[in-house]
């Protein structure tokens, strides 16, 4: 998900908007919406309630959720007392997310200008 990042807070940089899809919105692009919405500090249930909407596949089906293992996994790089978005912030730290593309993203998602 580094490069996805990257090409959001570019085309953000370059006054860009970023439309984000997948075929049914609770793969790919699901999990990069959890991942953006916990890089924007939103709660834990409003994360989950954002999640569980995407997880309405084609067709007006509805998959199950697995968004109680993707929280917990968050969590797991975290310590004890750490917030969810401290979790989010340690695992994209982790995984070589840039603090320039997390602050762009930021920026222009938080209408921070």
């Amino acid at each position: 998900f580094v490069d996805d990042f990257h090409f959001i807070a570019e085309e953000f940089r370059k006054g860009r908007s970023v439309f984000l899809h997948c075929n049914h919105g609770a793969n790919r692009a699901g999990t990069l919406s959890f991942l953006l919405d916990g890089m924007l500090g939103l709660s834990e249930s409003d994360i989950s309630r954002d999640y569980e909407l995407s997880a309405f596949a084609y067709k007006g089906m509805k998959r199950g959720s697995n968004i109680g293992e993707m929280i917990a996994y968050i969590r797991t790089f975290g310590e004890a007392g750490d917030s969810l978005t401290q979790c989010f912030n340690k695992y994209f730290e982790k995984i070589g997310v840039p603090e320039m593309d997390i602050r762009e993203i930021r920026r222009v998602m938080l209408n921070f200008n």
